[in-house]
């Protein structure tokens, strides 16, 4: 018997070999023979030397399979992401902020008016690309902080549920604050009119308080932690807000990723995103030259998720496992076998509508005229769309050329247009931590399996529980 085609990455990783489907992302530990036969030039003609668990999985077609996909099929999203900010500004002067504390937007009304929340809301739900979609969700995510213009942001609120009921559509909302802002008031509307919070919170006081300040240079932790009490001790708050849900930024001066994950345990989150900085700053941008104390990073803070996992303690490793945290993501993924074939949905079926209705694929482009994707007045410019709509891996030809490229989906819109000033062309370096992250996550889910299988099933019942509730 003769071995077939070659759909397989092979890594070493600390004492052990490992063989990787690049289209089904299922993997299998490897001896170092078999690891010298895999990357050697007649792989085809040395089947008869594989173990029997190699020779299996072939069978199943893994790894040498004939049907090499080239395409996958592109199955439409039963939801659509929506952004309308309540007011493009801040009240704080985070330094790594995407929209510079909103100044990005240029225009005088920072504000949405109540005629152009309407009109913003109506067009969602008529226009031909927007209207069919099952399910729908507002975020106030866009580079500026919320609750600076409660009433705007109620009113929002309250216009987007109304017009959703009277359409019959499903509406869940979202929002992301920096808690500096919150009353026990405003708590009880959230609980009332069903949003959800994220909270932005960069581990503790000291790596928080670096990058998170007030327009004054004083630090924001003790404000933010007054809110979390006041969720948690709240007798009026629904249990969904007290299941917080956390956000932090990794930067050079915040990347001990154990330590944030802990703290974060410990004021109560139970679920967290980690991100990596992006911005220019050098002093906060993790460079070339910073990589290997990120990975040394990365490395330990996934081999601490799995440690504690094989003793049972699931906590920390399951507060990332969502599809928004850099790391939990890829772990996710690759745990569910799910490829992905986009980095995010920006542009596709996810829209950020500014002050004065122009349309952006995404809350970090707006502001930059070149991503404009059109105004509601005059709808979507389709040459502009179009440029996002083809963003697929298969479109990006570093991307389609690279063997991660399913369990990855491609380097993030705006932080290749950072780099390379091309959205289509990766940050490089990103690409490296991912693979890294990628190698690290295969040796601990394959630790896991081979020390406690019982917890692996188990997180992998909750992911799937967790992924189901989404999309149902």
């Amino acid at each position: 018997m003769k071995l077939k085609n070659k759909n397989y990455y092979t890594f070493k990783n600390k004492n052990k070999n490992f063989l990787i489907d690049i289209y089904q992302m299922k993997f299998a530990e490897i001896t170092e023979y078999e690891y010298n036969i895999f990357n050697g030039e007649k792989f085809k003609d040395c089947s008869q030397f594989l173990s029997e668990k190699i020779l299996k999985l072939n069978e199943l077609g893994l790894f040498f399979s004939d049907d090499i996909p080239t395409e996958f099929i592109h199955t439409k999203s039963k939801e659509l992401s929506f952004s309308l900010p309540s007011i493009h500004s801040c009240n704080l002067n985070c330094k790594y902020c995407f929209a510079n504390a909103g100044e990005n937007f240029k225009e005088e009304e920072k504000s949405f008016s109540e005629e152009m929340i309407k009109k913003c809301l109506n067009f969602i739900v008529s226009d031909p690309k927007l209207k069919d979609y099952k399910k729908y969700r507002l975020d106030f995510v866009s580079g500026g902080e919320p609750l600076l213009d409660k009433k705007s942001l109620y009113k929002i609120i309250d216009l987007a549920k109304n017009r959703f009921v009277y359409e019959s559509k499903d509406l869940f909302i979202w929002l992301c604050t920096n808690a500096t802002l919150v009353n026990e008031k405003d708590l009880e509307k959230f609980s009332k009119k069903g949003v959800r919070i994220g909270i932005s919170l960069d581990g503790n006081k000291e790596n928080n308080d670096y990058c998170r300040k007030y327009k004054n240079g004083l630090g924001t932790y003790e404000d933010i932690i007054k809110t979390i009490n006041l969720i948690k001790e709240s007798e009026n708050v629904g249990k969904y807000l007290k299941e917080l849900w956390g956000l932090s930024v990794l930067t050079k001066k915040n990347q001990d990723l154990i330590k944030i994950c802990n703290h974060m345990i410990e004021l109560g989150f139970t679920t967290l995103q980690m991100r990596l900085v992006r911005i220019q700053d050098k002093k906060l941008r993790f460079s070339k030259q910073d990589t290997g104390i990120l990975f040394k990073n990365i490395e330990e803070f996934i081999e601490y998720l799995f440690k504690n996992a094989i003793e049972n303690y699931l906590d920390p490793l399951l507060l990332i496992l969502n599809d928004n945290d850099y790391i939990g993501k890829i772990i996710r993924r690759i745990i569910l076998e799910t490829p992905y074939v986009r980095r995010c949905k920006a542009g596709l079926n996810k829209f950020s509508f500014a002050a004065n209705g122009d349309i952006y694929p995404c809350d970090a482009f707006v502001g930059i005229d070149e991503f404009k994707l059109g105004n509601i007045d005059i709808g979507f410019n389709q040459d502009s769309l179009k440029k996002f709509q083809d963003l697929s891996i298969f479109a990006r030809e570093k991307c389609s050329l690279c063997w991660a490229r399913f369990i990855c989906g491609g380097d993030c819109y705006h932080n290749s247009f950072l780099i390379n000033n091309d959205i289509s062309i990766p940050d490089s370096n990103f690409c490296e931590i991912v693979y890294h992250i990628i190698t690290s996550s295969v040796y601990w889910i394959n630790e896991l399996i081979t020390n406690n299988e019982n917890s692996y099933l188990i997180i992998k019942k909750i992911i799937m529980m967790r992924a189901n509730l989404h999309s149902n």
